[in-house]
């Protein structure tokens, strides 16, 4: 990553596509308000990133490192500049990048100047940050935690999403709201400092207890079963690879076990079963937390948008996705986000793929639950608790009732000691559950039913809420339209004086050089000695009187050559090449009898061409 000031410069390198108007009109703006671009290079060119004020240029930069990189994963960084003006910047970038405390730094940052060539494409001035990611030999406690506050996120974003698209095992529209209640605020009070065992098991023994719904429910049961493994399994302080493999099947294993008989392929299920097999493969083939979870999240996609098997009736009939899949994707992807492996290419489009099937699957699954909804379905979701784990007894009692509801919903989750259900039942049993679960000692209803029917009021509410979320975006783009243009006319009047000012300047600039160019040139006219100006690629730019020889001006493109025996020309063109911007100092040859000195012109220990003195022995 890196700023660079002369927008002018990265253009005419090639290496940005940026119309020339394009930087004439932002460079005043730019310099007027002190903005600096930054760009980053990915797949070999460079995109722009920002752009951000010089004072906040580092802060800037560190930011923009550490989102590509996991959180806390050894990193090794160094920094580059251009030019001596940089080198202050890049020195203080060192110091910014050491004493961040979100880089886990494997080495000392080191600084050093660039190459000529890339200094040539980049011009000076430019300080850039490179930062490579060494990846993770274990997960420490802090990076597990890190992984649920960014589940929480993911959910909050997506969460609508996931319930639009809820169809199994009811149509009610809560399977997103399931998943991510459970887990809001869940890392909270843990301390960092405990074995990443004793941490995941706090963690999932707060889900169990807020956990409701198929979804809620599944992802309680999964949680328990995969802090239990690793709790018999790691006795480090960390995560190890192979503990985590050997944790994402014992979680699948109990999220079946919670089921039972009810289990069924084609859901949320059948995606956590792909993606532990494909953990377990990978891991055998190259043990890897990059390899084992990127084939994991590749596997989970696939089996949500292809079900292997698909034993749900209205799903296998509508070719839709589960939206507990769905769901347990996205917790797979903040996973490879809080690992900063969420930039892959390949990860990145099947994200969008899947992102944009579940759009278009919501669409139709709205459908499905506002115009085709049974009037069967109107029932109630009962949940409570009981002490005892008493989870089979109440099962069987549940299975008594006289539910007219198809396939109803009935989930147990049994956490220290205490039983936590949720059924679905058709109107008039919710009373009934409550007599029966008070048999077995009932505690606390965890909320009061409700109904499983959408309701047309809400159906009405759900529509506005989506034409206007996207209604309310045009003010926000008619604003950011007319504030453009306001702001480029208050600045246009500051902008075109600057520029005429300079212009003004230049050409009086200009005007002193041509008069100087002038003067120069009489004088040369009037030396008995054969004077050329050439360029650094040989093409002669002046030649005095005494070196045409006669001839009026030289024609473009013409050399040394055209000018001087051959003999003489090879050995000003070997003479030329032994001078360079560290030996300025001139040279003087002989050859055929012909004396000559060669000086070179740099500026800014640039080399630009050089000055040919000659003359004959004999006067001529």
């Amino acid at each position: 990553m890196a700023g660079v000031i002369d927008l002018a410069r990265l253009r005419r390198s090639g290496r940005v596509p940026i119309p020339p108007l394009l930087t004439r009109a932002i460079r005043p703006i730019f310099g007027l308000l002190r903005l600096v671009p930054t760009f980053i290079l990915e797949q070999g060119r460079p995109r722009l990133l920002g752009i951000v004020s010089e004072k906040n240029l580092n802060r800037h930069l560190l930011d923009a490192a550490l989102s590509r990189v996991g959180f806390q994963e050894p990193v090794r960084a160094a920094v580059a500049y251009t030019g001596p003006e940089a080198r202050d910047a890049a020195r203080g970038l060192q110091q910014a990048v050491m004493s961040h405390p979100g880089f886990r730094l494997a080495a000392p940052v080191d600084v050093a100047e660039t190459s000529p060539v890339i200094g040539v494409h980049a011009g000076s001035g430019l300080a850039a940050l490179g930062v490579v990611g060494l990846g993770y030999q274990s997960l420490p406690t802090p990076v597990m935690l890190r992984f649920f506050v960014e589940v929480q996120k993911e959910l909050g974003q997506l969460h609508q999403s996931v319930n639009a698209i809820n169809l199994f095992p009811v149509r009610d529209g809560d399977t997103g709201s399931n998943l991510l209640l459970p887990l809001k605020g869940v890392e909270e009070g843990i301390d960092q400092t405990l074995p990443c065992a004793e941490a995941l098991f706090q963690v999932a023994t707060r889900v169990a207890r807020r956990g409701g719904g198929y979804s809620g429910g599944a992802l309680a049961a999964y949680l328990l079963g995969f802090a239990q493994y690793v709790q018999g399994h790691e006795t480090g302080p960390e995560l190890r690879l192979a503990t985590l493999v050997g944790a994402l099947r014992a979680g699948t294993d109990r999220a079946y076990g919670y089921f039972g008989s009810d289990a069924k392929e084609g859901t949320m299920l059948s995606v956590m079963r792909a993606c532990d097999q494909a953990a377990e493969r990978a891991f055998q083939h190259r043990p890897t937390f990059r390899n084992v979870l990127t084939s994991a999240y590749l596997a989970a996609t696939d089996e949500l948008l292809n079900p292997r098997i698909q034993e749900v009736e209205v799903l296998r009939r509508e070719r839709l996705a589960d939206a507990g899949g769905f769901g347990w994707t996205l917790i797979l992807w903040s996973l490879l986000k809080t690992l900063g492996l969420s930039r892959d290419p390949v990860l990145l489009e099947r994200n969008r793929l899947v992102e944009k099937e579940v759009r278009q699957h919501a669409v139709f699954a709205q459908r499905l639950i506002y115009r085709r909804q049974p009037p069967e379905l109107r029932g109630f979701c009962v949940e409570g608790c009981v002490q005892g784990e008493v989870a089979e007894e109440l099962r069987r009692e549940f299975a008594s009732l006289d539910n007219r509801l198809p396939e109803p919903k009935m989930t147990f989750n049994t956490v220290n000691g205490t039983t936590h259900f949720h059924i679905h039942v058709s109107e008039g049993l919710e009373d009934e559950v409550r007599r029966i679960a008070s048999r077995f000692g009932y505690v606390v209803e965890s909320r009061p039913p409700t109904r499983l029917a959408k309701r047309r009021r809400e159906i009405y509410h759900f529509r506005m809420v989506n034409f206007f979320a996207k209604a309310k975006r045009i003010p926000g783009y008619i604003s950011y339209f007319f504030v453009n243009w306001v702001a480029y006319a208050v600045l246009f009047p500051v902008m075109w004086f600057r520029a005429h000012r300079r212009l003004k300047a230049l050409e009086t600039e200009l005007e002193g050089l041509r008069l100087t160019g002038l003067g120069l040139s009489i004088l040369a006219e009037e030396s008995e000695r054969a004077l050329l100006i050439v360029d650094a690629l040989g093409k002669v730019c002046f030649a005095n009187g005494a070196a045409r020889g006669g001839l009026s001006s030289p024609k473009s493109g013409q050399s040394v050559d055209d000018f001087l025996p051959q003999t003489v020309a090879i050995m000003v063109r070997q003479n030329m090449k032994r001078i360079g911007p560290h030996n300025p100092a001139p040279i003087e040859f002989q050859a055929e009898g012909w004396h000559g000195t060669i000086i070179p012109l740099q500026r800014e220990q640039r080399l630009l061409g050089f000055l040919l003195s000659l003359s004959r022995g004999d006067g001529e």
